[in-house]
Parts: C-alpha cells; sequence; structure tokens
C-alpha cells in the first residue's frame, strides 16, 4: 500500500501509494502520511549511551535454504518483482 524507496533520505514527495486503493482510501493515506510525516521520515541517530550484546550458543554461522516458493503465487511474485525493480 505505502511503498518508500529504498535508501536514508525519503521525503513526502518520494511516497507511493498504490492504485489499487480506492480514491477515498489514498486520500485518506496521504492525508495520515503528511500528518505525521516527522514520524515516517525521522532517522534516528546512532546512540552511543547503550549497548547491546546478542549472546549466541557458539560462533558457528545459521546456514538455510532459501524457503521454496509455492507454485499457487509463483506468478504474482514474479509480477511483484518486476513491478518493484522498475
Amino acid at each position: 500500500m505505502l511503498g518508500l524507496s529504498p535508501g536514508g533520505s525519503e521525503t513526502v514527495k518520494d511516497v507511493h501509494i498504490s492504485s489499487d486503493m480506492s480514491e477515498d482510501q489514498q486520500q485518506q493515506l496521504w492525508q495520515l502520511v503528511i500528518e505525521f510525516q516527522d514520524i515516517f521520515f525521522h532517522r534516528p541517530e546512532e546512540i552511543k549511551e547503550a549497548e547491546h550484546r546478542i549472546r549466541l550458543t557458539d560462533d558457528n554461522p545459521i546456514r538455510n535454504m532459501p524457503y521454496p516458493v509455492p507454485h499457487a503465487i509463483k506468478k504474482s511474485l514474479k509480477k511483484r518483482s518486476r513491478r518493484w525493480s522498475g
């Protein structure tokens, strides 16, 4: 529904709202984006006062095979990925 370009300096002008929504829904979403743009587009700075560690059981990397895509959604997934890639 709401999409932002990958990167780090998006503004309201970079928002794309899906045409799958009704005109009324699109207008309502635009109003929310504009009203709360400081929340959507705020990029927090590095926090130096806190430290976080994740303790693992060992140092071995976890390697998994990718999940197979169900045949029923392959066509729509390909279509969506073509749309995303431009």
